[in-house]
């Protein structure tokens, strides 16, 4: 009974017993008892989870040690509200991508923010929900021309654009058009770039461009469009097991609950999180 999915109940069970179901098709009489047992015995054995151990980095906003943050309040009202306990650990990104991934560690059964498109060893799952999107700001000097509103396709084609190194931004599947892309150290060094012409578009995260020019004088002479690129799906990646396989239903079916009532929008909203706006 492996084979379980995700409705728009918590998870139903698909059962693969010809015995019984032959049975039941076969005539209009009662199961057999000793079918009917079966099938109880191995419910109770298949859908139950106690609980999910999450690694994940302390994000501020997200998954802060004090348990406050977006992905905190979804934990809670996915897991928790429905009696599995939800136990947290705090590492560094590439510690947990590296327990899921590489070593299997069995001390965990998800982590934040990756995907099971990463792991070569096949040792993890994406659910079909993700957890939030990379969204990404765009900043550029003033009186540069673009689309009102900002069409990133049509602003970015050909331009000079620049990024964190380590970021990757290039890798996006929403930014696979031509560009002449550049990688820099800092924002400041973009910053100094977009002001002497050398790059004409730098994107990064909203909140460390509002920093980086709070620091500035020169500040008014640069025009933003933040939250104007959607990038790639973060999700909870589950481990490819029976366990991971019942919490990533689970998952699936409350997060979508979320999103058709609406809830979910105003969750990331609070937090200044344009994920789930569209």
């Amino acid at each position: 009974m492996d084979d379980w999915k995700a409705s728009d109940t918590l998870p139903t069970i698909r059962v693969n017993y010809p015995c019984c179901f032959s049975i039941a098709r076969a005539s209009s009489r009662l199961l057999p008892l000793w079918c009917l047992l079966l099938f109880v015995s191995n419910f109770s054995v298949n859908v139950h989870a106690d609980k999910i151990r999450i690694c994940t980095e302390a994000w501020e906003g997200y998954s802060a040690k004090d348990g406050t943050g977006i992905y905190h309040e979804l934990w809670n009202k996915i897991y928790k509200a429905n009696g599995v306990k939800v136990e947290v650990s705090y590492h560094s990104y590439s510690i947990c991508e590296d327990k899921l991934f590489l070593k299997g560690d069995h001390d965990f059964d998800a982590f934040v923010g990756g995907s099971a498109k990463d792991d070569s060893s096949n040792t993890t799952i994406d659910p079909k929900m993700a957890i939030g999107f990379d969204i990404i700001s765009v900043i550029f000097m003033k009186g540069t021309p673009v689309s009102e509103p900002f069409n990133y396709k049509v602003d970015l084609l050909n331009k000079a654009v620049g990024w964190r190194r380590g970021y990757a931004l290039g890798e996006y599947a929403v930014l696979n058009f031509p560009m002449d892309t550049e990688e820099v150290v800092s924002i400041r060094t973009a910053l100094q770039k977009l002001r002497i012409g050398t790059m004409e578009f730098f994107l990064d995260y909203e909140p460390d461009l509002k920093e980086a020019l709070s620091t500035l004088s020169s500040r008014d002479k640069y025009d933003t469009r933040y939250g104007a690129i959607k990038g790639d799906a973060n999700y909870l990646v589950f481990k490819n097991n029976e366990t991971g396989k019942r919490l990533a239903d689970i998952w699936d079916v409350e997060m979508k609950k979320l999103k058709d009532s609406g809830e979910l929008k105003a969750m990331f909203q609070k937090f200044g999180d344009a994920s789930f706006n569209d």
